[in-house]
């Protein structure tokens, strides 16, 4: 696997995971979802799952440098 795709899955890891932290607190803490919580957690879960390579598109490009972009020599 190259570094590129490395640093891709790593990113998207970290991302789905907020994102399924964000919408399982607004389930809890909205009352109109938390009634409906059974129903609303995998809307999250799948609402994460599709949003991420959304976001990594978007993200992962700008973390992918050169190293002689750093070199000032």
């Amino acid at each position: 696997m190259s570094r590129r795709a490395w640093l891709t899955a790593l990113v998207s890891l970290i991302v789905n995971a907020v994102l399924f932290g964000i919408g399982v607190v607004i389930v809890v803490n909205v009352p109109a979802f938390n009634r409906e919580a059974a129903m609303m957690l995998p809307v999250a879960v799948l609402a994460s799952f599709a949003i991420t390579p959304v976001i990594i598109g978007y993200i992962a490009p700008r973390l992918w440098f050169n190293r002689d972009h750093w070199h000032h020599g």
